[in-house]
């Protein structure tokens, strides 16, 4: 399970390594340029664009390795008016004149076939100026391949969030550690590949952290807990009953209740809130549809709720959910159920009252929003502070869903998700996932845990479909519910 530690954490890390030589700025530079010529054996010219920061310096010193092993490498520093911090100034010191640029034109880019980004790291705290965005501008319109170091310039290495001129990297070379803003929001449009460079410092150097990122280790370890023994039968592993479906959404009802059956929930139960729905799935007719009118809303059978998707937002749905909230049975609450909540502090206060291992939200960024009372824009600048207070707000597993999904838990804790893309961004992905998760956790998996697995695997069904189809476009539900399954069984 991969550790993600944020910039207040990586500096006391830096603090405490710098007595020890190498410099972590050399180790930076020397180790990047291994891994350049080992993941990039042919390119032969190079550009690294350095700011006046240690970020800078580690450009620098990149600079400056890549011409002992020979390779064409010229360095432009970027603010050659403004004071460079004092390692940043020795390494510029130890280039030769002829390896520095003094301006650099657009059309000066088609001489190099990499650039390297080292023009500000973890530290910046302000917009880029015109200087950054004019050289982002460039790169962009260049086509070349970027490389930046420790994160692309513009990104906020805490967050996610990316300056309107941020610099898009090909890959990401992070240094020390990884870190929670490579992998959630708008950041993720612009990392690339990320990879970690240690820079030599063991695991014990590095201090716990509450933020971890969803990986195959992790994963695997939850899986376990899944395993059926031979000796089996469908009452163990859970009945998970699906409430919504009301008028022009059934199909929201139905496609949570076939994500739980192939998931591998025991029995399913669609509870449907329309007032003439179908008496049964004809695609899958192993789920045992309900209407609201047959007063079954808490079946003896039930061990888990999915509650929201399609449910609609009046006043027979407001009753339904806070007899619901009011039950004991854990529950996925989505959608509507959701929107409801927001809308009605009684509802806000009754899931509040549930024990937190009982009640998982799934939020969209809007849905949060509502949630939060904050606008859509502000819980994507900082996607995992809003994670956490609505977990805290609410007493609840939050998992809120985008770019980098996150897992939050009352103590405070986050996971970040390593899989899926774009192609899920269509109606009813949602619903999917609420199904999947309530399915995991009927059969044994904690509700955290059922959380993190159930969002890996439909963002890993996703990445195995697109592989297929580059560009994304058309995944649909039917599509969606195979990969699924097929990538939780791959995984146990």
């Amino acid at each position: 399970m991969s550790r993600l530690l944020n910039s207040a954490q990586l500096r006391l890390v830096e603090q405490q390594a710098r007595a020890a030589p190498p410099s972590l700025m050399e180790r930076a530079g020397q180790q990047a340029a291994n891994w350049i010529i080992e993941n990039h054996p042919h390119i032969s010219r190079i550009l690294i664009l350095a700011g006046p920061g240690n970020n800078g310096g580690d450009g620098l010193i990149l600079a400056r390795v890549l011409l002992e092993k020979q390779i064409y490498t010229k360095a432009l520093p970027a603010y050659p008016s403004l004071s460079f911090s004092n390692e940043a100034a020795k390494a510029l010191r130890q280039l030769p004149d002829t390896a520095t640029l003094a301006t650099l034109d657009p059309e000066d880019l088609d001489h190099y076939e990499l650039i390297i980004d080292a023009l500000f790291g973890i530290g910046l705290a302000r917009p880029l100026d015109t200087t950054c965005a004019s050289l982002s501008t460039m790169l962009a319109t260049s086509g070349k391949p970027v490389i930046a170091l420790d994160v692309p310039s513009g990104i906020n290495a805490d967050t996610g969030s990316a300056d309107p001129h941020a610099i898009c990297a090909a890959a990401t070379l992070t240094f020390i550690a990884d870190k929670p803003g490579l992998h959630t929001g708008a950041a993720v449009d612009y990392c690339g590949e990320i990879h970690c460079l240690d820079l030599g410092l063991p695991e014990t150097a590095l201090p716990a952290s509450t933020t971890h990122l969803i990986d195959a280790a992790r994963i695997s370890t939850a899986a376990s807990s899944l395993r059926r023994m031979r000796d089996s039968h469908k009452g163990r592993h859970g009945t998970v009953q699906v409430v919504g479906g009301n008028d022009g959404m059934q199909g929201a009802g139905l496609l949570a209740a076939r994500a739980a059956l192939h998931a591998g929930a025991g029995k399913v139960r669609l509870l449907q809130l329309a007032n003439q729905p179908p008496g049964i799935d004809p695609l899958y007719p192993e789920i045992m549809c309900h209407a609201w009118t047959d007063g079954q809303p808490f079946m003896s059978d039930v061990s888990h709720r999915v509650i929201g998707p399609g449910m609609g937002c009046d006043s027979r749905s407001r009753a339904l959910l806070a007899d619901l909230l009011s039950s004991p049975e854990p529950a996925v609450i989505d959608a509507d159920a959701l929107n409801l909540i927001a809308q009605n502090a009684e509802l806000g206060h009754l899931l509040c009252q549930r024990d937190e291992s009982a009640s998982i939200i799934t939020p969209h960024p809007l849905e949060g929003a509502r949630l939060l009372g904050m606008s859509c824009h502000d819980v994507q600048l900082d996607r995992l502070h809003a994670a956490k207070m609505l977990s805290q707000k609410f007493n609840v597993v939050c998992v809120l869903k985008g770019a980098g999904t996150i897992i939050a838990t009352p103590d405070g804790a986050c996971h970040i998700n390593s899989s899926g893309n774009a192609a899920l961004a269509s109606a009813g992905q949602g619903d999917i996932l609420a199904g999947c998760i309530a399915a995991l956790w009927a059969q044994g998996a904690a509700a955290c845990e059922a959380a993190c697995l159930a969002v890996y695997v439909h963002g890993k069904g996703a990445d195995s479909w697109r592989a297929e189809n580059p560009l994304g476009l058309g995944l649909d539900s039917g599509e969606t519910l195979r990969r699924l399954r097929a990538s939780l069984n791959q995984l146990t």
